[in-house]
């Protein structure tokens, strides 16, 4: 008998595979995303964030390569190095104004070809 127990697969009382969801909601409340908190989550297509997020930690979304977009709340006031690095099916984002510029796309891992939305 198969069983669905916080994304975990169990079999006879053995677990035999995680299952990573392709969605996430973040619940309002949290402030801050830790560091690698849904790294490599190939799984992943898109998250949504909460206006009460402020942090988002280094390598938060790093090789989520299955995420296509993300809206960064403005609440957000501190995004770590590398948050979106190796996102590879990602087309677009929104995020605050801060984080627009060329440099802070390459230190927070976006390439040139992911599109910012107003």
């Amino acid at each position: 008998m198969n069983e669905l127990n916080n994304n975990l697969i169990i079999e006879n009382n053995k677990v035999v595979a995680f299952k990573k969801p392709k969605h996430i909601i973040i619940p309002e409340g949290v402030t801050s995303i830790g560091d690698d908190a849904f790294y490599d989550c190939t799984n992943l297509t898109s998250i949504t964030l909460p206006d009460s997020v402020t942090c988002i930690g280094n390598g938060a979304f790093s090789l989520c390569s299955s995420l296509t977009s993300i809206t960064i709340p403005d609440s957000v006031t501190s995004i770590g190095d590398y948050t979106f690095r190796a996102c590879t099916s990602l087309t677009s984002i929104t995020l605050p104004k801060k984080f627009r510029s060329d440099s802070e796309r390459k230190r927070i891992g976006l390439s040139s070809e992911v599109k910012i939305n107003e």
